[in-house]
């Protein structure tokens, strides 16, 4: 993470959203405040129904605020990537796909054909872009959409649930070309409800109700601790647990290890990095 020296490309103050059902006024998010930093990324989870979707939605500015305040820095350009590829993916081809995205944008043609060229190399796609998009992969077509947004120029992605329709494979593969976009400079959003996935993020924010009831490292979410360096030690407890989430594989095993007096330094949050302090442990 670089972004947080750095004013925000994106702030939500105080945002509400408020929907009328049947003659009554049923609140969907509640004071809600976050700010996205280049090179930072920021991950939301959250049970069906918490609002975290329609945060991604109202972040994205597809979804008006019923009060608060969005605003945003000079020259952003904010891409959304969904579930499905194929809801965002309307040409037969990854170049159609693109030329029509930019020709919409209004981008000059001179420029689609580098534009195209440039986006799929970021994303580490090398694909024939004269290739049916029906041949490609769940993750290859995900990335796809990510390099829609990237030719149109968004320096911030918002990213709701991205993974939810992919094997494991190409799930850790999207993650790991968004995380690397992150660290060239994007500001990420990536909702979730994949609890391992929240490992990779600067900042979790937890939302429930309408509401975001936590935001902090992953480390503090998983163990209830926020300093990674020796002394630190799971807590008893964590806001995770505490939030009626169940530990991930790697928490959960760093729990149980503790519980028989092996205490893992420091504690990992991820599968790598726990048989790596396993392996050097003592």
């Amino acid at each position: 993470m670089t972004g947080m020296a750095y004013d925000p490309l994106l702030t939500l103050e105080s945002a509400n959203v408020s929907f009328a059902v049947d003659g009554d006024v049923q609140a969907v998010l509640q004071d809600i405040n976050l700010s996205l930093h280049a090179g930072q990324f920021d991950a939301v989870v959250g049970a069906n129904a918490s609002g975290k979707s329609t945060l991604a939605r109202v972040t994205a500015g597809l979804l008006p605020l019923s009060s608060g305040l969005r605003s945003l820095a000079d020259n952003v350009q904010i891409g959304m990537v969904l579930q499905r590829p194929g809801q965002q993916l309307l040409g037969a081809t990854p170049r159609e796909d693109l030329y029509a995205a930019m020709e919409s944008a209004h981008l000059s043609s001179e420029i689609w054909s580098q534009r195209m060229h440039e986006s799929l190399h970021r994303v580490g796609l090398s694909i024939d872009p004269d290739q049916l998009i029906g041949q490609l992969s769940g993750g290859q077509q995900q990335l796809l959409a990510i390099a829609g947004c990237l030719a149109l120029g968004a320096t911030v992605l918002i990213l709701d649930e991205p993974t939810s329709m992919l094997d494991p494979g190409h799930q850790e593969l999207v993650l790991e070309r968004v995380r690397t976009l992150c660290r060239e400079g994007a500001a990420v959003l990536w909702v979730t409800h994949r609890l391992e996935e929240l490992a990779y993020a600067d900042r979790v924010h937890c939302t429930e109700q309408g509401r975001v009831v936590y935001s902090g490292t992953p480390r503090h979410f998983f163990y209830g601790v926020a300093d990674p360096g020796p002394a630190a030690v799971a807590r008893p407890s964590c806001p995770c647990a505490e939030l009626g989430f169940p530990l991930p594989y790697t928490a959960a095993v760093v729990r149980h290890l503790r519980e028989d007096g092996i205490a893992l330094d420091p504690l990992p949050l991820t599968v790598a990095s726990l048989a790596e302090a396993v392996a050097t442990y003592g």
